[in-house]
């Protein structure tokens, strides 16, 4: 859309490790991807994602895995996941589109996947709290600059996820410099995008799927979309960079789907 992202309330001007709260409607394209609890009533936060237009969120592949999309909920607007507020609004799904070359034995690879939902997303209704988020052009580089990601997930491993919505910038690492810095990091597709690798500075467990930005020209695009870090033991650790989906490589993918 012509406001895509654009977020009508003011930006911070300073489970993500070393991050810092989000302000209300400061991610108003941040999505929670719910699933059913399978032995009580009610829904458990298990991914994020982010709208891309008043129907379509973009998440990873691996969120989607095993899972009915009648069990899904798709919430948009939220700050405070356990706070009810106006600007909410909760969506079932109709479609599940993973990537047709996703592998869950091939880290990170094509871990990308499109969730359509019933209930359109009302941007202005929502007071702004909804919105779209940009998406790059497949000619941009998002390698060399600084991000932001976002999410609810784990501060730190074996702790809960947070309530309110975390924000962290990271720096987006050139493909050779994330593969020098550790020896795991040989197999970085190119479809891949690298950041972090500092220590306290990395998205956490409960952050998949969920978006890693860019602004340019004062809008949010979508760089990157979180899979996780191949040090499976712990997050936010020094000279493991978090791997995440790099969007650019995927914008045919995105649009031929949607049109499907």
């Amino acid at each position: 859309t012509d406001e895509c992202g654009v977020s009508h309330y003011k930006r911070a001007t300073d489970r993500i490790i070393g991050g810092r709260d989000a302000k209300k409607g400061e991610f108003p394209w941040m999505i929670s991807v719910q699933v059913k609890h399978p032995h009580s009533p009610g829904f458990v936060v298990t991914c994020g994602a982010a709208i891309i237009n008043t129907h379509w969120v973009l998440t990873a592949a691996h969120c989607l895995e095993n899972v009915d999309k009648n069990d899904l909920q798709i919430v948009a607007g939220a700050h405070d996941i356990k706070d009810w507020t106006e600007g909410m609004s909760k969506h079932t799904v109709s479609k599940l589109i993973a990537h047709h070359d996703y592998n869950k034995h091939d880290f990170g690879v094509n871990d990308i996947a499109l969730i359509k939902v019933n209930q359109e997303f009302r941007f202005n209704a929502s007071k702004w709290l909804q919105n779209s988020v940009c998406l790059p052009a497949e000619d941009y580089n998002a390698r060399g600059r600084s991000a932001t990601a976002t999410g609810w997930g784990a501060a730190a491993h074996y702790r809960p996820p947070a309530r309110i919505l975390k924000a962290i910038d990271m720096p987006v690492l050139n493909q050779d410099e994330c593969r020098l810095k550790h020896i795991d990091y040989v197999f970085l597709k190119d479809t891949q995008i690298c950041c972090g690798g500092q220590l306290d500075r990395d998205t956490c467990f409960g952050d998949s799927g969920g978006p890693v930005i860019e602004m340019v020209n004062n809008r949010a695009v979508l760089v990157g979309i979180t899979v996780g870090s191949p040090q499976k033991e712990d997050c936010g650790v020094e000279s493991w960079p978090g791997i995440y989906t790099d969007v650019t490589k995927y914008i045919k993918w995105i649009n031929d789907n949607m049109k499907g």
